[in-house]
């Protein structure tokens, strides 16, 4: 048992360090339901977001917010912001009903893309050209939006949610689509497909462990992407079903299995600007992924919802969210001076723990996605050969004679029958076996994402458990917070697995 305790502490120190960020929900004239922010690269202080139909803005970092202007029409939602490289005070906005910019920092606003098509995202060129994501494709503007020519490449009616240039090689142009991730060596006048979207032409294939010799299909769709700005070679995938990562500029992609991140649906990263870790958002809420140790950590205290749509980071690297429930931000990390801990001393604080494996398997057999169900039901189906259809009959005649001075009714003779019946060909295969695949892919599914689930709450709760060890919290506030957390993953963990958790725990600690 000490090579589990000794790579959970490695594992659980790590992730110490995102412990300590708190949101702190930011307050003012803003509207709840929120789905876009940009910080100005000018001026840090100056703050916009976008609503599901309005924008708002602040030039004191949040302490004061204005309301500018609403989209007009049934499509409002804000989806992107973006500064202008060069003038600081133009500002775009890609919506729902078009690309609307402001010249002026927020007093008046223009639409200047008519086309019928929604916009997801907008960037700029380091020469000032503008290129759209929209539902039809890119759209490329060389005179500040005067003028638009829609690139071709990419099929028409292609959604295009994220586009990024390289930092270095202008020229290099990454479009995140619903059908895969497109690469342009020649600022978007060719495209070549490098990712491929399950669904159309090809797929991402995972095989699963009780099925080799089928495949099962992963249904991947690309939400975003980001090239790190200190390594660009490196760039980052944000899925539906987690994250991938190319280290040679598009040409080859690896889904990274980073710890407690599994298959979260990634919506928007940011970056540190000097470490190598990632800020997520995701269905899971905000995710620290620390990519030289794989391993990702939730930062949840003070966020009170999972529906994270975008995230920003300012030069203190405090993060702010937008988020169904409004603008969220992390107070000022406070780094601390954490305690020596031995080996000794970890495992004896934590050896009445049940060990991650019995807790899968018994999150496993209360959800009853185990392997062997599949076996069994393939060997049912098999056995079906060797069980006759059984038909029991009875038979009898009447025969009737009509004169005119008699009538005669004669019954019989009474029969009876039975046969048996044999079909042999679901020996080779059985018309069940289609149902079988079709049930076993589903299982395999739902038992990969209650073991993601398990791990991510089982992890988690060590964390914070050994946080307590090695930093002790210095206000009742902090450690009332820790404890209640503690509750609430105690209380996920006994869901998944029918109370096991908290019995094996009382167990454990009679056996003490």
């Amino acid at each position: 048992m000490k090579w589990f305790f000794v790579l959970s502490l490695f594992f659980l120190l790590l992730g110490i360090s995102f412990a300590d960020e708190v949101w702190r929900k930011v307050t003012g004239n803003l509207d709840r339901d929120l789905y876009s922010l940009a910080i100005s690269p000018h001026n840090e202080n100056i703050i916009y977001i976008g609503s599901d139909k309005s924008i708002f803005k602040t030039e004191d970092k949040g302490i004061n917010w204005q309301y500018l202007y609403t989209v007009k029409g049934e499509k409002q939602k804000i989806n992107f912001i973006f500064f202008d490289r060069k003038d600081k005070n133009r500002v775009y906005f890609a919506t729902a009903n078009g690309l609307f910019q402001t010249p002026d920092n927020g007093k008046t606003f223009q639409k200047i893309f008519r086309e019928e098509e929604t916009v997801y995202t907008v960037i700029q060129s380091p020469e000032g050209f503008l290129y759209l994501g929209t539902s039809n494709g890119v759209y490329l503007s060389r005179d500040a939006g005067v003028t638009w020519q829609r690139l071709s490449g990419i099929p028409q009616e292609t959604e295009v949610f994220s586009l990024d240039i390289h930092p270095h090689i202008p020229r290099l142009i990454y479009a995140v689509c619903d059908s895969g991730v497109y690469r342009s060596f020649d600022k978007g006048q060719t495209w070549e497909r490098v990712f491929v979207s399950p669904g159309k032409e090809e797929t991402y294939i995972e095989e699963s462990e009780e099925l080799p010799e089928e495949k099962e299909v992963a249904t991947i769709l690309p939400r975003f992407i980001f090239i790190n700005r200190l390594n660009p070679r490196f760039v980052y995938l944000g899925t539906t079903k987690g994250l991938f990562i190319s280290s040679d500029s598009g040409k080859n992609w690896e889904k990274k299995n980073i710890a407690n991140l599994g298959e979260a649906d990634i919506r928007y990263i940011v970056s540190h600007d000097k470490k190598n870790l990632l800020y997520l958002a995701t269905d899971k809420g905000v995710l620290g992924a620390n990519l030289d140790m794989l391993i990702a950590e939730e930062i949840y205290q003070g966020l009170p919802t999972h529906e994270v749509r975008m995230l920003a980071l300012d030069r203190e690297r405090r993060i702010f969210a937008v988020t169904e429930q409004g603008l969220f931000k992390t107070t000022e990390i406070v780094q601390k001076e954490t305690t020596e801990v031995s080996l000794q001393d970890y495992e004896l604080y934590f050896h009445n723990e049940p060990t991650i494996q019995e807790v899968q398997q018994a999150a496993i057999r209360y959800a009853e996605v185990y392997p062997e169900k599949i076996k069994h039901w393939r060997a049912q189906a098999r056995l079906k050969a060797f069980i006759p259809e059984f038909d029991l009959d009875y038979y009898k005649t009447v025969t009737t004679a009509l004169g005119a001075t008699y009538d005669r009714v004669q019954v019989g003779p009474r029969d009876w029958s039975v046969s048996l019946k044999w079909d042999l060909k679901d020996l080779i295969w059985s018309t069940d076996q289609t149902s079988i695949d079709v049930r076993s892919r589903l299982m395999v599914q739902l038992r990969d994402d209650i073991l993601d689930e398990v791990n991510r709450l089982y992890y988690e709760r060590l964390r914070i458990r050994l946080s307590l060890l090695l930093e002790p919290p210095s206000t009742l506030k902090e450690r009332l917070e820790k404890q209640i957390r503690l509750e609430e993953l105690t209380a996920g963990l006994d869901s998944l697995t029918g109370g096991y958790f908290s019995k094996r725990l009382k167990e454990l600690s009679k056996e003490q």
